[in-house]
């Protein structure tokens, strides 16, 4: 019995075909740099994607951990976070 499935269909439009190619290029670069690279929702503060370098230092971060938690074992927000920066939000007083 050969247990080996057939791949399934794509109907995927071309753009998106591309744009999957260009994420998967981006994260092989991103796996390829020995320096720390980690990219999180500056509003969820989620963990989106980590680089090999990452998981070798903090270890396999789960889908939806916080980067202050990951990061700084903080349950909250980092006080020096650049979020409101990257947001062009003010700081909270």
């Amino acid at each position: 019995m050969n247990s080996h499935k057939p791949p399934e269909p794509q109907n995927d439009a071309p753009g998106d075909i591309a744009q999957k190619h260009d994420l998967e290029l981006l994260k092989s670069v991103f796996n390829g740099i020995d320096e720390i690279i980690y990219v999180s929702d500056p509003e969820t503060y989620e963990l989106l994607f980590v680089n090999h370098a990452f998981v070798k230092i903090w270890g396999h971060a789960p889908p939806g951990s916080k980067c202050h938690k990951v990061l700084q074992n903080r349950e909250s927000p980092c006080p020096f976070c650049t979020n409101n920066i990257i947001l062009n939000h003010s700081r909270p007083k």
